[in-house]
């Protein structure tokens, strides 16, 4: 008999379920099937995540590839449950790398061999042009995935390197509670499903990508605050004794990030640069990328600032500099408002009737919340909630 970790249990229509196991005495990825091999209904199935049963089975070569993994247990035995708190990420990852199963540690699309393609609608697929010799494999991703529901009411996960406008859907197939966000670092079961296309489609078959389920979480760091005073926004507090530019807390409040002066500056100009790293994981990056019109648009109100500290309080206070036309009388940016309309004209004004229909018609037109924040000239906590609100996105 072989010894088997159960990691994952999928949904499958009929209410039964795909259970899938790692065999560490034969060094493979199986599928369990019934001894008829048949899929065993949800209410009837022993197996569960981390269980470990002893399995006689024979290989079920019924299916083409990628889906060589299905075997017909003739006889099994329960042994144990894994003592989950003590299985770490590089521990099970240890036991997969020496049992020969495949594991890919960051891009997504390492996974299966770098063999997935994209549809014209953020998913991915296995094409029948070049077929893996397996269908499903473990990865640690490099990025945070994001929990939503889809129109249909499905669980998916979006993953978002940066190299697509909205980022790439992954389908949550698995019978546990999905986490809202998986984590960086985490260890993640991914499969592929059957050869499948829509009947009125002219596309050929497909294995899309599916997530199985995510058998160890990563480390998260601590919550950041979701408001930032300037003594919070991690620069060194020390005599200033020349004009600098002013740090973009304002400007960026509710953001999780931290601001780090720099030591070197903007162009040819004596203004300091910023560096904004991230506290937290922020829509699975680890740094923000501004898009050019965004930054120049801080650059200049940056530009119209500075920033005196005072020894004695061990804070910050911010001036607006007088321009060449303006009285010695100008205010001061005192709020988070004035901030944002500098940067975005409509920044907290109504939105009319017009602006609701124009936006979803510049939506569904495919534009990038970066071009809408450039059309309506707000900032992105007020297109994303206002998408939202319309019912555009989740």
């Amino acid at each position: 008999m072989a010894q088997v970790i159960i990691v994952s249990r999928t949904r499958m229509a009929g209410d039964c379920v795909c259970v899938g196991g790692v065999d560490v005495d034969n060094c493979r990825s199986v599928r369990l099937l019934n001894a008829r091999g048949h899929h065993e209904a949800a209410t009837d199935c022993p197996y569960q995540i981390w269980d470990i049963w002893n399995i006689d089975y024979y290989l079920n070569q019924r299916r083409p590839r990628p889906h060589t993994e299905d075997v017909n247990v003739v006889r099994r035995q329960k042994i144990e449950t894994v003592d989950v708190p003590n299985m770490s990420i590089n521990r099970f990852a240890g036991v997969l790398e020496k049992s020969g199963i495949p594991l890919f540690r960051g891009s997504l699309f390492t996974v299966f061999d770098g063999k997935l393609k994209l549809t014209d609608k953020d998913k991915l697929y296995i094409s029948k042009e070049d077929v893996p010799t397996y269908s499903t494999c473990f990865w640690i991703n490099d990025k945070r995935l994001l929990g939503y529901t889809n129109d249909r009411g499905r669980w998916q996960y979006r993953y978002n390197d940066m190299s697509n406008r909205y980022g790439y859907t992954i389908s949550y197939v698995g019978s546990a509670e999905p986490p809202a966000d998986i984590e960086v670092g985490s260890l993640i079961r991914l499969s592929l499903a059957h050869w499948w296309k829509p009947e009125d489609s002219d596309d050929e078959e497909r294995c899309y990508l599916q997530l199985s389920g995510c058998l160890i979480e990563g480390h998260t760091e601590e919550e950041p605050k979701t408001q930032m005073s300037l003594t919070e926004a991690n620069i060194a507090p020390s005599p200033v004794d020349k004009h600098v530019a002013l740090p973009v807390g304002e400007a960026l409040k509710g953001i999780p990030c931290k601001l780090m002066r720099t030591n070197k500056t903007y162009e040819d100009t004596n203004i300091p640069m910023l560096a904004l790293s991230l506290s937290k994981t922020f829509q699975g990056q680890e740094e923000l990328a501004l898009t050019k019109d965004v930054f120049d648009a801080i650059f200049d109100l940056l530009k119209s600032c500075i920033v005196r500290f005072d020894n004695a309080t061990g804070k910050y206070h911010i001036t607006l500099l007088e321009s060449e036309t303006e009285s010695n009388s100008q205010p001061e940016p005192t709020s988070l408002m004035e901030a944002q309309k500098a940067i975005y004209p409509n920044a907290y004004s109504h939105w009319s009737n017009e602006d609701d229909q124009r936006l979803e018609q510049l939506f569904h037109e495919g534009k990038s919340v970066e071009e809408l924040m450039s059309v309506f000239q707000r900032n992105r906590g007020s297109i994303t909630s206002r998408l939202r609100k319309l019912g555009l996105t989740q």
